[in-house]
């Protein structure tokens, strides 16, 4: 492990316990990587992942490189994220955790709440947010609504697959 940012991750170490303490409890820690550096994802066994904004990544760093590392300590995954539609494989994902059979066998479970529902959430962000967004955006961004993925041209465009370095693929001109 590198623990460095620019790889892609960084360890944070939780010490529970004081030098000398009676009752030692061991250290905990939390690696925080990024799908940016996909090999970073490779190697640990892992109790839990968070997939923080988990429509913006492509299916296959959930499948080729976190799914694996969670089957072997029967691990589990969060995916807290805007929708941005359901047509993707977050959305699918989402879709599939409102079957009464997926939950009742703790496979998947999906939960769909607004900005608003938070506690903390002020009102006037929300009429903020309302006043300068779309409906569409609004309902996407703040009330966590499945869209059509707002202001996209193509919906499905995703950069990390439609946009090319011609230069290094060796196809400039």
């Amino acid at each position: 492990m590198t623990d460095n940012p620019k790889n892609g991750d960084c360890r944070i170490v939780i010490k529970w316990s004081d030098e000398g303490d009676k009752h030692q409890i061991p250290d905990s820690w939390v690696q925080v990587k990024s799908s940016m550096v996909e090999d970073s994802l490779l190697g640990e066994e892992l109790d839990m992942v968070v997939v923080s904004e988990a429509s913006r990544i492509h299916e296959r760093i959930w499948t080729e490189y976190l799914l694996q590392r969670l089957t072997t300590r029967k691990g589990i995954a969060f995916f807290p994220s805007t929708p941005r539609g359901l047509g993707n494989w977050y959305g699918k994902l989402v879709l599939l955790g409102q079957d009464p059979q997926q939950i009742e066998e703790k496979k998947v479970e999906s939960l769909m709440v607004t900005s608003v529902d938070n506690p903390v959430y002020d009102q006037s962000e929300a009429d903020f947010a309302k006043a300068h967004l779309t409906e569409e955006e609004y309902n996407e961004q703040v009330m966590g609504r499945p869209t059509s993925m707002s202001g996209s041209i193509y919906p499905a465009w995703m950069p990390e697959v439609h946009v090319k370095d011609f230069k290094k693929e060796g196809i400039a001109p």
